[in-house]
């Protein structure tokens, strides 16, 4: 999906970064925005926006749909391209690279900052099922209507948030920095745990880490809600926690229950590939202890 952002990037111009932002002002009261509203909104004349929509939608970044006049809306393309384009107003980024992985929920690609590599996360929460959302996820709040977008930039807020405030206690990625539905963070080598095979020592010891971090986590006011053998990265030298968007406080209704589900997913696949008898229970007790 970003490739074609990456490729057409430069070629968008100030002028078309103003009609995207344009158009997503629109979309916060239209579902398609009006083309008189989109010149409104960005600031330009009529015939320029309709030259910069031309070419938006040549590279993919808007999509148009004719309802009395035209009217347009962006797409996870524009809302990428916008975002990229802060990140490199802001010198959060000196250029972006290569993917380094693809899911329902996230698109991550690798970057480079002041000759460091970084990576950059682009949220996509809002491709998937908006009820399983609603349920689990509580930055919605006592929202009736959200769109895609909106759900996209919620939980990449939410992840940056609860990440800086973790970062320097807890293993998890450093973030740098965020906007709308993307996050530049830390760049982590490692394998996922899901992918690497242990000793027995080793698993013990790789286990005890694990229930210390979401110890430190709860004991900071945090659940990680989505603790699984894909969000564990292990290297030679350090274990490091990820995919913190469904993260919730302790005074979620159901913090306790996503805590319980939290373990037991550890517990239960530590002790199925590495058969070491852990008993849930007393994880659960030493965490809350």
């Amino acid at each position: 999906m970003l490739d074609k952002v990456v490729e057409n990037f430069k070629s968008i111009e100030d002028k078309g970064f103003k009609v995207l932002r344009g158009i997503e002002t629109g979309m916060k009261t239209y579902h398609w925005v009006p083309i008189d509203e989109v010149s409104t909104f960005s600031g330009l004349p009529l015939e320029e926006v309709r030259y910069r929509l031309d070419r938006l939608d040549k590279f993919e970044l808007i999509e148009g749909k004719k309802i009395g006049n035209k009217r347009f809306k962006l797409n996870f393309n524009g809302y990428d391209a916008l975002a990229l384009n802060v990140f490199a107003n802001r010198d959060s980024i000196d250029s972006i690279g290569g993917e380094v992985g693809f899911g329902k929920e996230a698109e991550v690609r690798k970057a480079k900052w002041k000759g460091n590599e970084v990576i950059v996360k682009f949220h996509r929460e809002g491709k998937v099922s908006f009820r399983k959302i609603k349920k689990e996820r509580d930055y919605l709040g006592d929202r009736k209507h959200f769109s895609s977008m909106l759900i996209a930039k919620l939980a990449a807020k939410r992840e940056y948030e609860v990440l800086d405030e973790l970062s320097s206690d807890v293993r998890v990625p450093e973030p740098f920095d965020w906007n709308r539905h993307s996050i530049v963070m830390e760049n982590i080598e490692g394998d996922e745990l899901a992918n690497v095979t242990l000793n027995e020592e080793d698993a013990n010891f790789i286990f005890d880490i694990l229930v210390d971090e979401i110890k430190k986590t709860y004991s900071l006011g945090f659940i990680h809600g989505d603790m699984s053998e894909f969000n564990i990265l292990i290297s030679e030298n350090q274990v490091k926690i990820i995919d913190w968007s469904q993260s919730v406080n302790l005074d979620h209704p159901n913090s306790q229950s996503f805590l319980k589900r939290d373990v037991e997913n550890l517990c239960s696949y530590f002790n199925r590939k590495y058969q070491l008898g852990i008993n849930i229970k007393d994880c659960l007790e030493k965490i809350r202890s």
